[in-house]
């Protein structure tokens, strides 16, 4: 595992899961294909029938690009977890580091800095609001992009956190902030990643890489603009999906 400072925010895409006390632990998606036992959310429930013998049978129908570094696997360990705080009273932070360096952070939602391997949440009370058209690109392996970060190292800067940091208690989104140190490994892994961003470059969007990547965003424009962005880039570039987000600072919600 590595030792994380990342500032991470929630935003308006997400999964739906229906989890159910079971005679066996099961993980099953609705609209991917995706293994059954090869994933954060199976990783989760067994984890909770470990420690406590509670079954869990999951359903689960994407809605967060897979592959996309937006932290869906991370999103659905933490809904399990949480399901397994209702039922059974589970500890959700001492199981969540187990289960991936996201996972707590996803339970919570918002805004915050995350240290230590994921398992340090300092929220950011961000007043502030944006919005965000998101690129799917392709998909990247996060184990691989993170091997490889180690062999040839991330954006070529020292980057703290902390002025950053300071400029959204203020309300402010300062975009010359916004590095991503990952970025340089999941453009090696997926070259069409550095392909969309100059694309989007030439429609004015200054776009980044999200997380261990497959996605980029870019900081929208006024309400207006970014429909025509969003006609444009689908126009140009070969790509899965084009989707505006806006910020939502919620975690996991039981409905």
């Amino acid at each position: 595992m590595h030792t994380l400072d990342s500032v991470m925010t929630t935003v308006s895409v997400f999964d739906e899961l229906v989890v159910r006390e079971a005679n066996e632990t099961s993980v099953v998606f609705a609209n991917a294909d995706i293994s059954r036992t090869d994933n954060t959310a199976f990783k989760a429930a067994k984890l909770v029938e470990e420690e406590c013998g509670l079954k869990l049978a999951v359903e689960i129908k994407k809605g967060i690009p897979i592959g996309g570094g937006m932290g869906g696997s991370s999103a659905d360990g933490a809904a399990v977890l949480k399901a397994a705080e209702l039922l059974a009273g589970v500890d959700i932070k001492k199981l969540a580091s187990k289960v991936g360096s996201d996972v707590y952070f996803m339970t919570r939602g918002g805004t915050a800095r995350v240290l230590g391997v994921g398992d340090v949440i300092q929220p950011v009370d961000f007043r502030g609001s944006f919005d965000a058209l998101i690129v799917g690109v392709g998909s990247v392996s996060t184990p691989e992009c993170y091997k490889l970060y180690d062999r040839i190292g991330g954006a070529g800067k020292p980057n703290s956190n902390d002025e950053f940091v300071r400029e959204l208690l203020r309300g402010n989104l300062p975009e010359e902030m916004l590095v991503n140190d990952l970025a340089p490994a999941a453009i090696r892994l997926c070259p069409n990643i550095g392909r969309e961003i100059d694309r989007l470059a030439s429609l004015g969007l200054n776009a980044r890489v999200t997380g261990s990547g497959g996605c980029i965003f870019a900081i929208s424009r006024d309400s207006r603009a970014r429909a025509s962005d969003v006609a444009a880039i689908s126009a140009q570039s070969d790509i899965s999906a084009v989707r505006a987000v806006t910020y939502s600072p919620v975690g996991v919600e039981i409905l």
